[in-house]
């Protein structure tokens, strides 16, 4: 009987022992996690901050940036341009492409003799696409990136066939045929580019595609482009309406070629994967025959190029203003984009060309990318009083950044330059006038403008109507010094600021 029940006593013990050790497990775990939930980081530990794409998105990157530039910056007299090339940063031209579109039209004309010289004189690896294959310079040779393609769009459009054949006849002939429209066929070498581009150096991280006109700050562009990721499906520049969807109505948007267009590897890639059947074949057309009939349709080139993306789910990054359709001379100067970099121009004079050029090979800055505020003083010529025979203003009406004064009663009744100047000096906003026949326009914004010559008016043409503008320069110099740039105002993309 003692021994049945010291056997019970010890079950009984061992079992109150587990309960014990289970709530003390308990109340360690317990304890523990209390701790973990409630304890204070120690300070000498450095927390790991998250990721940027965490943080709430602000309208401009907080970037850093250098110059790969060497030198930075350097005195352009008397220097030729093979000199001024040496400082540009060769090692860059195996992770980007540059490819330059041009027109048989182009060649010997005086806008893609200054391209050759300044913004293209450095590229080394540069590819120059047209519509013929012929010398254009002693050093460059195009590339007509029509001949593939050719056969397929000549039975797809009349248009095509008739100015293309007449181009290859006066290749053959040497005569000069006036007839030629070659705006007609540049709209149908967007795709075959982007394809034959891709053929010739494939896996470049980027692309660049731009025209004769085109004006290419490319120390800004290089310190730009070193912030994204090549990979990632990217196809960049000035955003333009586009299309609307049959489907829902959304509307498209493209980058305008002008001010030219990047497109990163991964949207090299995304863009012309082809399906493919299961004995590797391809099971369906190139992608310049997938298109054709939008571009035989369309006016232009770059708004299919950017229909097609837009369907292969590759949108556009807008980034106006720093990619811009306008001039140098047709720069709206204000608070909009005062304090952010510039990384392309469009239709800036030919004759302007090779200066701005050299303007910015001296003003290049280590850590400061240039900025908009900074072409203010290229060739600035704003005076007091009058200047005849110029027009400071046309460019305003196709400018977000134009900042027109409306409902001034002097500026409305001001019939002649005198009395528009008068307007001007009476409103404390105005920083520029213009007038025109009888009409004047006063401007808190302020631009360089260009000469313009009297237009002819009236039924025998015998009118004639001058250009004469003004600016009021203290007013400006003292804006100008209210407006520092204490930051660089990288904009984020965007395609709700379309200029």
């Amino acid at each position: 009987m003692q021994g049945l029940l010291a056997c019970a006593n010890f079950r009984c013990h061992r079992r109150r022992a587990s309960f014990c050790v289970v709530l003390l497990v308990l109340a360690l775990v317990t304890y523990g996690t209390v701790l973990y939930l409630t304890r204070q980081p120690d300070p000498r530990i450095f927390l790991t901050p998250r990721p940027s794409s965490y943080r709430k998105k602000t309208e401009f990157f907080e970037w850093q940036t250098s110059s790969l530039f060497y030198p930075v910056s350097q005195n352009t007299t008397g220097k030729t341009t093979e000199e001024l090339c040496r400082s540009f940063p060769r090692e860059v031209l195996q992770t980007i492409q540059p490819i330059l579109r041009i027109g048989h039209s182009d060649v010997g004309k005086p806008a893609l003799e200054a391209q050759l010289n300044s913004v293209s004189a450095c590229l080394d690896n540069l590819i120059i696409f047209s519509d013929t294959t012929e010398d254009v310079t002693k050093d460059h040779v195009s590339i007509d990136v029509l001949a593939d393609v050719s056969q397929f769009y000549r039975q797809e459009s009349s248009e095509f066939r008739k100015n293309y054949d007449a181009l290859r006849k006066e290749q053959l002939t040497g005569r000069p045929d006036t007839s030629i429209n070659g705006k007609v066929l540049d709209k149908y070498k967007f795709l075959p580019m982007i394809e034959r581009a891709w053929k010739m150096r494939p896996e470049r991280p980027w692309y660049v595609f731009y025209e004769a006109d085109t004006y290419i700050f490319w120390d800004n562009m290089l310190r730009f482009l070193d912030k994204f990721d090549p990979d990632h499906p990217l196809y960049i520049g000035s955003p333009s309406r586009g299309r609307k969807r049959p489907d829902s109505g959304a509307r498209s948007y493209f980058a305008n070629g002008g001010p030219g267009i990047v497109m990163s590897r991964g949207a090299m890639k995304k863009f012309l994967e082809r399906k493919v059947g299961t004995d590797g074949e391809y099971t369906d057309a190139p992608l310049s025959e997938q298109w054709a009939d939008h571009v035989v349709e369309d006016c232009c080139g770059d708004s299919v190029l950017g229909w097609a993306l837009y369907f292969a789910g590759i949108p556009v990054s807008g980034f106006w203003p720093m990619f811009n359709p306008h001039p140098a001379h047709g720069l709206a100067f204000s608070e909009d984009y005062w304090c952010q970099p510039i990384l392309t121009l469009h239709k800036t004079k030919h004759e302007d060309v090779i200066d701005l050029w050299k303007w910015e090979t001296e003003r290049r800055q280590q850590d400061m990318p240039l900025l908009h505020r900074d072409l203010y003083d290229f060739k600035r010529v704003e005076v007091a009083g009058a200047v005849e025979d110029w027009d400071n203003g046309s460019w305003g009406k196709f400018s977000r950044s134009w900042k027109k004064i409306d409902n001034d009663a002097k500026a409305s009744a001001a019939k002649t330059a005198p009395d528009c100047l008068a307007a001007c000096q009476s409103n404390t906003r105005c920083a520029q006038w213009t007038h025109h026949g009888e009409e004047c326009t006063l401007a808190r914004s302020f631009m360089h403008g260009l000469a313009r010559k009297p237009e002819s008016t009236g039924t025998l043409g015998l009118q004639q109507e001058k250009y004469v503008s003004g600016w009021m320069p203290e007013r400006i110099d003292k804006w100008r010094s209210d407006h520092s740039c204490p930051k660089v105002q990288w904009v984020r993309a965007s395609i709700t600021r379309v200029w």
